[in-house]
């Protein structure tokens, strides 16, 4: 997909070439993407993004939720 394709503030799910549990997440100004090397390494990339969530974005408010821009780069150690 070419970059003037991508719609603004969506979050990318895709498999991509790493190892099963191993994923990058990565929150761009308006994107946010999540590779995973399997199902397993887009779910943990997902429950890292949600970490990044202030608690504040649980309420019942209609503010914006702001996440800073990071890249993250994880996987398993052994």
């Amino acid at each position: 997909m070419k970059p003037e394709e991508i719609e603004n503030n969506v979050i990318h799910l895709s498999p991509g070439n790493l190892e099963e549990e191993e994923y990058h997440l990565e929150v761009r100004e308006q994107n946010i993407y999540i590779t995973g090397g399997s199902c397993a390494g887009v779910f943990y990339g997902i429950q890292s993004l949600r970490a990044l969530i202030p608690v504040t974005a649980y309420q019942a408010t209609n503010e914006p939720i702001l996440i800073q821009q990071t890249k993250v780069l994880d996987g398993p150690r052994f």
